[in-house]
């Protein structure tokens, strides 16, 4: 039994108590200042094992644990925002804010990074790097308002990751047994973009419905995914997923007897293609909508199509050298299939390897069979998993 399995034990306590008090006061993207208020307060004493400094960022909060003169920096990540979702869990603990929860676990994560310092602070364990522990704002619905940038896109630009030579970044995932942390080389996570297509056309009364396919917006609308569809399917075999997400009718969408005249159709494009790719494939999608439009409404009806560029895909270099840290200490770490989700993680990631330096982001197992799934108003995955991201955590602080 390591000496990170014990501190992380010692500690899991106190981090459910923090992911408790987080988990009842959630706040959505840009909005985090009570969040941030707390884990200011939690760090505001001085400690003799290590030395602490805040720096407030735009796109979040920073806090550097000094060990030592001259010792590399490793960086971990917690994302702070919580999702517009009502809760249903009837856990005594939960949301207290009507309609908004942390449906991802969020909580959890900024319990394990508030671990961390703990644990150095404590001297449970003696980090041989300097660590920066990122605590990020807006990782949730890129392209949103207020901001449509994220917190981990800021903390990019800002300098946050100045002299960071490793990165690693832990997320509970409730579909994986707990007990084991998940990840591979390469891509692990997808681009997260949308697609919106908002339709204009002539509209008219329901009960002249033999041109509804010309001038009905909603029912042109509709047909913008099946032609979607069609653009991707072709590279189906480069992972790459179009779903619909909403169907919204414009003016008249209230009334019985009316065809709208316009419409929006959104869906989600998700994808492991590199910028250029990526930037090819949206132009594609935008032409090919748009001309579509026109031929299916015999010109009568046209398509303005945007495409909302969200995270990039996240893609781990220095996978090897994590896991077999982590397996020298007891950890076992699985290999998984990458997924198309999407973390503005890939923001700092991509930062750290341009520099040089190591990225890695990985799945720990937080439920299982029975446990429900991410962004659901059920979700509640299981706590007890902190303990091993955490353990994990400090052996890579201590590697």
């Amino acid at each position: 039994m390591s000496i990170y399995f014990e501190a992380a034990a010692n500690l899991l306590p106190w981090m459910i108590e923090m992911r408790r008090q987080v988990h009842a006061h959630p706040e959505v993207r840009w909005s985090e200042e009570g969040t941030i208020m707390l884990i200011k307060q939690l760090n505001s004493s001085s400690y003799s094992h290590a030395s602490f400094l805040h720096h407030d960022y735009q796109g979040g909060f920073v806090l550097d644990v000094i060990s030592g003169i001259d010792l590399p920096i490793m960086a971990f990540r917690a994302d702070l925002d919580a999702l517009p979702i009502q809760e249903e869990t009837g856990l005594p603990f939960a949301s207290q804010v009507p309609g908004v929860s942390h449906a991802c676990g969020h909580d959890l994560h900024i319990a394990m990074v508030l671990g961390v310092a703990r644990a150095v602070a404590a001297g449970l364990v003696k980090p041989t790097h300097n660590l920066r522990l990122l605590f990020q704002r807006a990782e949730e619905n890129p392209g949103a308002p207020p901001d449509p940038n994220s917190g981990g896109y800021y903390l990019a630009q800002e300098g946050a990751l100045i002299g960071v030579t490793k990165l690693y970044v832990l997320h509970v995932l409730s579909t994986l047994k707990t007990g084991s942390i998940y990840s591979c080389e390469g891509p692990i996570m997808g681009n997260s973009d949308r697609v919106c297509v908002k339709i204009k056309a002539l509209g008219g009364h329901v009960a002249h419905n033999a041109d509804a396919r010309d001038v009905n917006a909603l029912r042109i609308a509709s047909e913008c995914i099946p032609m979607l569809e069609a653009i991707v399917n072709p590279l189906a075999g480069r992972n790459i997923s179009c779903e619909p997400t909403g169907l919204i009718a414009g003016k008249g969408q209230s009334s019985s007897n009316i065809m709208p005249s316009e419409a929006e159709a959104w869906l989600a494009c998700r994808t492991y293609l590199g910028a250029d790719e990526r930037t090819a494939l949206h132009e594609g999608i935008k032409r090919q909508i748009s001309g579509n439009v026109a031929r299916y409404s015999n010109n009568r009806a046209s398509a303005e199509v945007t495409v909302i560029p969200g995270h990039p895909a996240t893609i781990n270099h220095g996978f090897a050298g994590f896991k077999s840290t982590l397996e020298a200490s007891g950890i076992a770490v699985l290999d998984k299939a990458p997924e198309l989700g999407g973390d503005d993680a890939s923001h700092l990631g991509n930062y750290v390897v341009q520099q040089g330096g190591e990225f890695v982001y990985a799945f720990i197992g937080a439920g299982g069979e029975g446990f429900a799934d991410h962004h659901t108003p059920q979700f509640n995955p299981d706590e007890s998993a902190m303990q091993l991201g955490l353990e994990a955590y400090l052996a890579l602080a201590c590697s």
